[in-house]
Parts: structure tokens; sequence; C-alpha cells
């Protein structure tokens, strides 16, 4: 039981680093095998009377709030960056500009 813990554990620290890194590829890798070791985890039974497993538990608990407010924070970040880059679009279709002709003209 506690191998399948640990697992769960492992999975969420990697899941963090992956997060930190931000890198996509190494995030859908340990978001993939965080889900299969929760799976091993809950087809086994009789680890929630264990008092070190449920030692153990708190602490992923706590890692997976870590890893929830990273997966926030992340996309936060990328919607400022969606919304400047949509801003910066739309400022840069009413500059103007000097067309074909030499006349100047609005994008």
């Amino acid at each position: 039981m506690t191998v399948e813990l640990e697992d769960m554990v492992d999975g969420i620290e990697r899941l963090i680093a992956a997060l930190d890194g931000r890198d996509p590829q190494a995030i859908e890798l340990a978001n993939s095998a965080l889900t299969l070791a929760i799976g091993r985890l809950r087809g086994l039974g009789g680890w929630r009377d264990d008092r070190a497993g449920l030692a153990m538990l708190d602490h992923a608990l706590g890692l997976a709030e870590a890893a929830r407010v990273r997966v926030n924070l992340l996309g936060d970040m990328t919607q400022r960056q969606l919304d400047l880059l949509g801003q910066a679009r739309a400022e840069a279709q009413e500059s103007k500009v000097y067309g074909r002709k030499g006349r100047r003209s609005r994008a």
C-alpha cells in the first residue's frame, strides 16, 4: 500500500517540477503518470486504516494544493499574455501605414 502512496506523492512532485519548468511535454507526461498512480491507489482497499498512510496522504494533499496554485498561476499568466497580444494586434490594425501608392492609410 505504501508503495502506491509513494508513487502518488512522487507523481505530484514530478508534476510540480514540470509546472515550474513550464515544459508542456513534461507536464503532460507527469500528469499521465500521476493519473495512473492515483488509479492504482484507488484500486487498493484498507490503506485508509493505516496511520502512516493517512499521514502520507495528508502530505500528498498539501503537494496537490501547491500544484493547483501553480496551475492557476500559469493559467493567469497565459491569459494576460493573450490579452496583451490581442491589444497589440488591435493597436497595430488602427495604426497608419504607407500603402503601395505611397499614401498613408490605416493598416
